[in-house]
């Protein structure tokens, strides 16, 4: 298939972040593009970096963000305000010859819509997929309350949870229970807290994190995470649990400060790494090909034609052993290391988070 052959045509199954995307990039070299998302418009996380990988890809495709400052730092401390390290991300930039940017999900969802409409693709919401197949040299969309659908290529974005499309292209799609729950939340900018505008803070203590993000507009995002077993999980609590009141400033303040209905428990979900992404004339992409934890970068498959790729999970975890045996810190490269930094970075990371108490801590969140 040509990727420039106007007469041709994309049928992609999900309009999140990733789907979205592949729309306008395929709308943009002439081809016909439908997108039917299940959902009415409601943006499920509450916000997201864009690490230098990805931010440039959107200027590409003309998708224009509010501006601000990029992050300039990670800072890491325990549960107890110990520090223990500062990642600066000036490096990064100038390797990536780009900077990061901080977003609400819902707001990068109406933008990447909006452009979507002005190239002339098609957004079908409220459309559910029921199942998906190849039909001869055409792939073929069953949408609810509408009927079949072919198009000379199928994009699956439908996510990680329950995706017709990664069942088609993998015969299953049952993800496994990543051992955590995920509460993020939305600070709103009118609160009168004042956090450093642009730091990420990333408080680590047993069996729990704690991450605020700036907002280049004012206010942050938030994520607070605690282990725990699948069945605790179904039943999670709408809000964090009180342990967080005892973590320093500005965890305490910021919860406090968050609306109840600017928060949500997400319990998380993986995926076994897959050994193809496709199947005839469908594709998957994103959380549907390989759904990314929490504290990832934006993979490169999300936004089209990003680099560089995403480093490849080959180590469920990479035990480190500081100066001070006291403490022992375990990191896992698809959530810590990746969070903030290039691949050829990870290898640093354990080394400057030297360990500076006495109170063991064990933390794998893969």
């Amino acid at each position: 298939m040509s990727p420039l052959d106007s007469n041709q045509s994309a049928v992609i199954i999900g309009g999140g972040v990733g789907g979205l995307a592949a729309a306008i990039a395929l709308r943009e070299q002439g081809l016909q593009v439908q997108v039917f998302e299940h959902r009415t418009p409601r943006a499920r996380g509450a916000g997201l970096v864009l690490w230098p990988n990805a931010s440039p890809i959107l200027d590409r495709l003309g998708v224009q963000l509010p501006a601000g400052p990029p992050l300039t730092r990670m800072r890491r401390r325990t549960d107890r305000g110990e520090p223990l390290c500062t990642i600066p991300l000036d490096r990064l930039y100038a390797r990536m010859g780009a900077t990061s940017r901080p977003t609400l999900h819902a707001e990068l969802l109406e933008v990447l819509r909006a452009r979507a409409r002005a190239v002339g693709v098609a957004l079908h919401l409220g459309s559910a997929a029921a199942a998906v197949t190849t039909r001869g040299d055409q792939a073929v969309a069953h949408i609810e309350g509408i009927g079949e659908i072919a198009a000379d290529l199928l994009v699956g974005a439908d996510g990680r949870m329950a995706s017709v499309c990664r069942r088609y292209v993998m015969g299953a799609n049952r993800p496994h229970y990543a051992g955590y729950v995920n509460w993020v939340g939305v600070l709103p900018p009118d609160t009168g807290l004042t956090l450093h505008p642009t730091t990420i803070e990333d408080f680590w203590g047993p069996g729990a994190r704690f991450g605020v993000v700036p907002l280049p507009t004012g206010g942050a995002y938030w994520a607070a995470c605690v282990r725990m077993d699948e069945r605790a999980a179904r039943r999670a609590p709408a809000q964090p649990p009180s342990l967080f009141a005892r973590w320093p400033a500005p965890v305490p303040q910021v919860l406090q400060h968050t609306p109840p209905d600017r928060v949500r428990p997400i319990a998380v979900y993986d995926h076994a790494p897959a050994r193809g992404w496709s199947r005839g004339r469908v594709v998957l992409l994103g959380d549907a090909a390989h759904a990314a934890l929490p504290t990832s970068m934006v993979p490169p498959t999300t936004v089209p034609a990003a680099a560089p790729t995403r480093p490849p999970r080959t180590a469920a975890v990479i035990p480190v052993k500081p100066k001070s045996t006291s403490r022992t810190w375990i990191w896992s490269p698809s959530t810590a290391a990746t969070s903030a930094c290039p691949p050829a970075a990870i290898p640093a990371i354990p080394r400057c988070c030297a360990a500076r108490s006495a109170r063991p801590i064990r933390m794998a969140f893969s």
